[in-house]
């Protein structure tokens, strides 16, 4: 599509946002995207986002960190939908842990977002698929179910994530 979507980070003041925001690539204008509070990430950044779904009708927001006083790092999932534009209820039931500098990204091939690395108390080498899915019989609430698992890292990503802090290896 030629619509990009932003969520929270660190404005000009070093304060953190929670401003959800589409910029459209064709006319280089941003608009707020109003949706319903209820279910809303609190501000934060350094988290990471991946579309989700048939026609990228989700998206997801995850970790991150949400406060400039602490290093505490979050793995916090939330979901929003596009068609109903409002947050979706997430039941995690194996969360991973939280981390903040990842990577992110939804796999159209296969269907799945995939979360590579980041960092935590140490830096993450790790590779996780997260899987959503709707809950039955819960239309009325539309929740979700996500659940995560853990996937191999070849040595072309942990080569990269080597060369990304600067190590040099044979």
């Amino acid at each position: 599509g030629s619509v990009l979507y932003f969520y929270g980070g660190r404005v000009a003041n070093g304060a953190l946002s929670n401003e959800f925001l589409s910029f459209n690539m064709k006319t280089f204008e941003f608009t707020e995207v109003v949706a319903s509070s209820a279910g809303r990430p609190s501000p934060r950044y350094y988290h990471a986002a991946a579309l989700h779904g048939s026609a990228n009708s989700r998206m997801i927001i995850m970790g991150g960190l949400t406060t400039t006083s602490s290093n505490e790092r979050q793995n916090s999932i939330f979901m929003f939908e596009f068609k109903a534009f409002a947050w979706l209820p997430i039941v995690n039931a194996n969360p991973i842990l939280p981390r903040s500098h990842f990577t992110m990204n939804f796999d159209v091939a296969m269907q799945e977002v995939v979360i590579v690395g980041g960092f935590s108390s140490h830096t993450l080498l790790d590779k996780y698929k997260l899987k959503a899915t709707q809950i039955p019989n819960d239309q009325a609430r539309d929740a979700w179910n996500v659940s995560f698992t853990k996937l191999p890292i070849d040595d072309t990503g942990l080569r990269t994530r080597q060369l990304m802090r600067g190590e040099h290896t044979t």
